[in-house]
């Protein structure tokens, strides 16, 4: 439980940047080595601070839990 709460956003339940560049290494080397195809995104919402800023942090936060599910 405390080491999903430490790879994992708590919001959004998305993997966080330190399991990426835990991960990442690891993954890239398999697929090489295994010829396999690897995908991954980094995505980034463009103005994002304006809607947190704007509308407040629990319509940021909703939207970010609408994107995820979207995402997925």
């Amino acid at each position: 439980m405390l080491s999903e709460l430490s790879i994992r956003d708590p919001l959004t339940n998305l993997y966080n940047r330190r399991e990426f560049n835990q991960k990442f290494p690891k993954d890239f080397s398999l697929s090489k080595r295994e010829n396999m195809y690897l995908n991954f995104a980094i995505i980034d919402i463009d103005h994002f601070k304006k809607i947190n800023d704007y509308y407040g942090h629990l319509v940021g936060d909703t939207y970010l839990k609408k994107f995820q599910k979207f995402s997925n």
